[in-house]
């Protein structure tokens, strides 16, 4: 086969005969391929190539519905590449647009994204006010859309340590949810519950409810790459905070994985420093929590165990100690701080 790229992009058989490409966006799919012969091209990198074509003139398009939703995504691939500050700041764009076009489903959404990113800064009542507003709106579409929705604001209380709050929130979830008819909405809450246990001391309790989720997911013939992965890293949550060390080292690489098929890197980086200090390393779990800053694009202020870990860093290392060894993390090239933790699996 050849593929000439010089003028109109053509693809040529082992016989010589053209083969029909299809529209332009085949054809570029085509050339960009082509650039790399030989080689597997992620995802990732087409998915750039598109951002960077498209976007521009999506954000430029006539009808305002468009262009709330171009700078949607454009915020997302800001802050999945780390880039958080942007990507906040495009958020907020995205929701005065969608404001304007009175789309109801691209405000949750927006308002939701807004809310984890005032949760990450340690804004706590404005992200829960935020949050309830979204979860307001997502009642108006379906029930499935409002026990997520219900779900994710009861994650954001338990950040800020309302405990009571989310147990009232997942409960409320729990009544809206048909087990059968939605079973992966009943895995979310399962999890949630799980780690509401967990905050709240009974890690035992939170070990049963994650039995439960399994067993139910085998039930429903789920299939397991769906649950495996978030249910190791809750299993490994439960041993950080029971104080097993060798039972949490075995499900890291089950949980990194999870953390990257979630786009959120940064959390197993978090969980592997709470480690780190469980096996007595106190300077690398203190580089560890840089490397999630090099990750993410900001430290996550608002997760109250990550503050807690700070202080005992601090405590035991000394301040300018742990600073230095922080900085080593947070001043790691992004690239080479993911390909460190993805070579944890």
């Amino acid at each position: 086969m050849r593929i000439a790229l010089l003028g109109p992009v053509r693809v040529l058989d082992d016989d010589a005969r053209q083969v029909t490409l299809g529209g332009a966006r085949s054809r570029a799919l085509v050339a960009r391929l082509a650039l790399d012969a030989g080689r597997a091209v992620p995802s990732d990198a087409l998915i750039d190539d598109l951002l960077e074509r498209e976007l521009p003139r999506a954000m430029a398009h006539p009808h305002p519905w468009a262009r709330a939703a171009a700078h949607w995504v454009d915020a997302f691939a800001l802050t999945d590449r780390g880039d958080w500050r942007g990507g906040a700041e495009r958020l907020a764009v995205t929701l005065s647009l969608f404001e304007d076009v009175g789309d109801r489903y691209g405000l949750a959404m927006t308002l939701m994204s807004l809310a984890r990113v005032h949760s990450v800064e340690g804004e706590y009542g404005t992200a829960v006010a935020m949050a309830e507003r979204a979860v307001a709106l997502a009642a108006e579409f379906s029930a499935g859309e409002e026990v997520m929705y219900r779900s994710w604001l009861a994650g954001l209380r338990m950040r800020g340590g309302d405990q009571e709050g989310a147990a009232a929130d997942v409960a409320a979830a729990r009544r809206r949810v048909v087990r059968r008819a939605q079973p992966y909405s009943e895995i979310e809450l399962l999890l949630r519950l799980a780690d509401l246990h967990r905050r709240t001391g009974e890690v035992d309790r939170a070990e049963r409810t994650l039995d439960r989720l399994e067993a139910f997911a085998r039930e429903m013939s789920i299939p397991a790459e769906a649950a495996a992965g978030r249910v190791a890293a809750a299993r490994l949550a439960d041993q950080l905070t029971a104080g097993a060390a060798g039972r949490a080292r075995d499900l890291l690489p089950a949980a990194v994985q999870a953390a990257f098929a979630a786009r959120d890197p940064a959390s197993a980086a978090e969980q592997l420093a709470r480690l780190l200090l469980l096996e007595g390393d106190r300077a690398g779990a203190a580089t560890a929590l840089g490397t999630s800053r090099a990750i993410r694009g900001v430290f996550d202020r608002g997760e109250p165990e990550l503050r807690a870990l700070v202080s005992d860093l601090t405590a035991r290392l000394g301040e300018r100690e742990y600073h230095a060894a922080y900085r080593r993390g947070a001043e790691m090239p992004r690239q080479e701080a993911l390909n460190q933790l993805a070579g944890l699996t």
